[in-house]
């Protein structure tokens, strides 16, 4: 399971963003607990370009690193 991850980012400010598209499984009550994790919860699937534009508007970086990786999905549901 993923975690906070100060060791690699203690140098910089972050902030993660999630846009949960609606999800029907075990995702949003484990994203609710995340309290690290800035998560936006759709009533229903947008799509991902507007998914990735929503994280853009709600974030207060300068930077935006996307990540999409479906092996870091799993990983963070195991």
């Amino acid at each position: 399971m993923y975690r906070k991850h100060p060791e690699i980012t203690s140098q910089h400010d972050y902030e993660i963003i999630v846009v949960d598209n609606h999800s029907t499984d075990e995702t949003v009550p484990w994203l609710r607990s995340q309290s690290y994790i800035k998560t936006i919860f759709d009533d229903e699937n947008l799509g991902f370009p507007k998914a990735c534009n929503h994280r853009i508007e709600v974030s207060s970086g300068d930077n935006i690193l996307s990540e999409i990786s479906k092996e870091l999905c799993s990983k963070v549901r195991t």
